[in-house]
């Protein structure tokens, strides 16, 4: 008689314990997600570190002692910027 009115908490703690499953999936999901985007953005500015000159050049921008400068720079982001 005892398990016919218990069953329903039974049912509730079974939905519980799936959504903190649910909600764990989602917070690895998230910081998995966000390491990559990070990881990704890190390697993109080596490699933009790595081949600025050759990228300054390709533009036909003048690059003096093939250094690229926070000038050289800002003006190779207004030629690639978008409605310029």
């Amino acid at each position: 008689m005892l398990a016919l009115l218990w069953w329903p908490l039974a049912a509730v703690a079974a939905v519980a314990a799936v959504a903190a499953v649910a909600a764990g999936t989602g917070v690895v999901a998230w910081r998995r997600a966000h390491t990559a985007a990070l990881s990704l953005a890190e390697i993109a500015e080596a490699v933009v570190d790595l081949r600025a000159t050759d990228f300054a050049t390709a533009l036909g921008i003048v690059t003096p002692h093939n250094r690229v400068t926070p000038g050289i720079g800002h003006e190779i982001t207004e030629r690639l910027r978008k409605g310029a």
